[in-house]
């Protein structure tokens, strides 16, 4: 196996013969990298593509489970932290709208919470 980090894609003809590759490239760097190889009809879909909101992933692999003021969110596979489901709705609409929310929110994932074989034994995700 072979990895080639930070390695810039722009030409198919710069990948390999390989069993598989894995490129980290968005909408626009894939459109470009891949040229005319990709079928009329989906390129045009994919040219077409309005980006919506976007989200960053972090994983917290915790010795014990999250207190939460409301016992009830300890057993939630996902939670919204943030303000009630208005404040949440908008924050959505906002950003399906190119806008910055005023007031956005958190989503939580627990995993753990609704299988304990997502993480080692004594930890919780």
């Amino acid at each position: 196996m072979q990895i080639h980090p930070k390695t810039e894609i722009r030409r198919r003809s710069q990948l390999h013969a390989a069993e598989i590759t894995l490129p980290d490239l968005e909408l626009r760097q894939n459109l470009e990298a891949t040229g005319g190889a990709l079928p009329d009809r989906y390129r045009r879909h994919l040219e077409r593509w309005r980006f919506g909101t976007t989200a960053s992933k972090l994983d917290y692999l915790l010795d014990a489970p999250m207190h939460w003021g409301d016992e009830r969110a300890a057993h939630a596979g996902t939670g919204h932290v943030g303000g009630n489901a208005e404040w949440i709705i908008e924050a959505e609409r906002r950003a399906w709208l190119s806008e910055i929310p005023r007031r956005p929110f958190v989503m939580v994932v627990q995993p753990s919470s609704v299988g304990r074989s997502r993480a080692p034994q004594g930890n919780t995700l």
